[in-house]
């Protein structure tokens, strides 16, 4: 059953944009048909590792997202497990031309979908503080209004700021276990990802650490 979409986002890296969605848990995930795509990885191979991954424990998500103005069902990957199935990719059976961009691609996915989030909810707070801080001067202001038309006019911008304060505010508190689930996972990936990764015909675990 497709998820309730909170927001959604084509997050560029590289001279690609991949399509990402915050839930309405907080979690944020990856389109994983938008990566294969990019490489030219052919879908049905890609399926079928996914499908083999997510037996291991890799949280996969089927939602319905707008694309050009149409509702499509697409497979996402979590942030957090998108590591481990960026490393699965063997690089060595991709053309040689696609090696080092592949390279760039695994370093660098995970960090941009996770920056653009995490941007967006500090550029959230800022308008809040700049609100709440017109908010507070309307307050003081309507306590010296010398004309009941001044008055009017004041408390109409007043119940408008009011009613954005509130709004935002409940927008931060349906944000709140995305913060507190993000900068938890970022811990976790930074003490080491375990991931599977083909060597030969067999798949191994290997620790990948970022710092």
């Amino acid at each position: 059953m497709a998820t309730k979409m909170v927001e959604q986002a084509l997050i560029p890296v590289e001279d690609a944009k991949i399509l990402s969605i915050c839930d309405e848990e907080g979690e944020v995930w990856a389109a994983v048909r938008h990566i294969s795509n990019y490489f030219g990885l052919n879908w049905g191979s890609q399926w079928r590792k996914l499908k083999f991954l997510e037996q291991k424990g890799v949280a996969l998500k089927a939602m319905e997202v707008e694309v050009d103005g149409n509702k499509v069902k697409m497979i996402f990957i979590n942030l957090y497990d998108l590591p481990v199935y960026l490393y699965s990719i063997n690089i060595n059976k991709v053309r040689p031309e696609l090696r080092d961009k592949i390279k760039k691609f695994q370093v660098e996915t995970t960090h941009a979908i996770r920056e653009y989030w995490k941007n967006k909810i500090k550029k959230e707070r800022e308008e809040i503080e700049k609100l709440k801080a017109e908010y507070n001067q309307l307050v003081q202001e309507l306590r010296q209004i010398p004309t009941y038309e001044e008055y009017k006019e004041l408390k109409i911008k007043y119940e408008l700021l009011s009613t954005m304060v509130d709004m935002l505010v409940m927008d931060m508190e349906n944000a709140k276990p995305y913060v507190d689930n993000l900068f938890g996972r970022i811990k976790k990936i930074k003490e080491g990802v375990t991931i599977l990764t083909n060597e030969g015909d067999q798949l191994v675990k290997k620790i990948v650490q970022f710092k």
